[in-house]
């Protein structure tokens, strides 16, 4: 998989604490001492270690295999035996079975069947190959930030206290609103996230660019997810849900500046995913990392940008703002009533 990928679906986070002067020998070193242990004997326990980004069952670091210049690049690797529980329970019924037939009882004691249930967990677990799951891991040790492939929050949880264990340092899930505090007022909603999701919905239909270097703009593409709602782009049933007051909760978010394409999954003010342009094609790892992280970096300032503008208008936010809103959910419904009362007519 190309470099590019590890930030399609991931959770960004902020590195709180310095990291020393001699970082890349004291840092590789606790890598190792973190790495992922294949376990001796049989466990039903997860797992988890660091392992060589690309190659999840090299566990032995050296500072070439996760550092380029001020970006670390590994993985972590989670391992777990699980029976299926229909199965084990199956099994566990007919051994009791057997021991009532063979002891001539009609049930038995709790205490042997929660004994025979966990000779029949372990002998299964002897059968039972462990999942393997590896998410890869991007930290510009300069700026402070961090990402963790897909979105899963126990995962991000287990990240988070295995990454302090190893390094000392404290990660904090960063999203829009640690970047700059909106200012008081409201467009729509009193929530930040729906407030600025419905903001991008609304300015987006106006094809709004930004000030820069190179023209950027913004659109909808893909599903917008509401209240009980999940619908393709801005359409009719979106629109009817924000002018009913159900906020909106997530949104792909294309965006374009010079030639370079973004589209960014975002959820209220936090991103869990951005699809980058495409990145160097075969090279090395180094050469993919550098314009990949380049890429995402972008995509991040463009975001920023856009909070900016949005926290600018949110502060001026007033009834009349709110009124232009519901004008242009009215004339963009028209259309839509228009049309079913010619249905209804005919």
């Amino acid at each position: 998989m190309s470099v590019a990928g590890i930030f399609r679906s991931c959770r960004r986070y902020t590195v709180l604490g310095e990291v020393p002067e001699d970082f890349r020998a004291a840092f590789t070193k606790v890598l190792n001492s973190n790495a992922f242990v294949v376990p001796v004997g049989v466990s039903k326990e997860r797992r988890t270690g660091w392992c060589v980004y690309s190659r999840p069952l090299s566990v032995n670091f050296d500072a070439s295999d996760w550092l380029h210049n001020q970006y670390g690049l590994f993985s972590l690797r989670v391992e777990q035996r699980r029976v299926p529980a229909r199965l084990l329970r199956a099994r566990v019924d007919r051994a009791v079975q057997e021991w009532c037939e063979e002891h001539k009882r009609a049930r038995a004691p709790s205490a042997v069947r929660e004994e025979i249930k966990e000779a029949v967990e372990a002998d299964l677990l002897r059968q039972t190959l462990p999942s393997l799951r590896v998410l890869d891991v991007c930290w510009n040790t300069v700026d402070g930030w961090i990402t963790l492939s897909g979105t899963s929050e126990s995962l991000g949880d287990v990240f988070r206290k295995l990454f302090h264990r190893t390094f000392g340092l404290r990660l904090q899930e960063s999203d829009l609103e640690s970047v700059d505090n909106p200012s008081e007022g409201s467009i729509c909603f009193a929530d930040v996230g729906s407030d600025f999701l419905t903001w991008l919905l609304w300015r987006a239909g106006e094809s709004r660019g930004l000030e820069g270097d190179e023209p950027t703009s913004f659109y909808i593409d893909g599903a917008v997810g509401m209240e009980g709602l999940r619908a393709s782009t801005v359409s009719p049933a979106v629109l009817a849900a924000l002018s009913q007051g159900r906020d909106p909760e997530s949104l792909v978010l294309a965006t374009k500046r010079g030639d370079r394409d973004y589209l960014v999954k975002l959820a209220g003010t936090s991103v869990r995913g951005v699809r980058l342009p495409v990145a160097v094609r075969g090279g090395d790892v180094e050469e993919q990392l550098f314009e990949a992280a380049f890429l995402y970096e972008e995509s991040s300032v463009i975001l920023v940008e856009l909070f900016r503008v949005f926290r600018e208008e949110r502060a001026r936010a007033s009834g009349q703002s709110r009124q232009a809103l519901y004008r242009w959910i009215g004339q963009s419904l028209e259309p839509v009533a228009a049309f079913l009362e010619r249905l209804r007519a005919s």
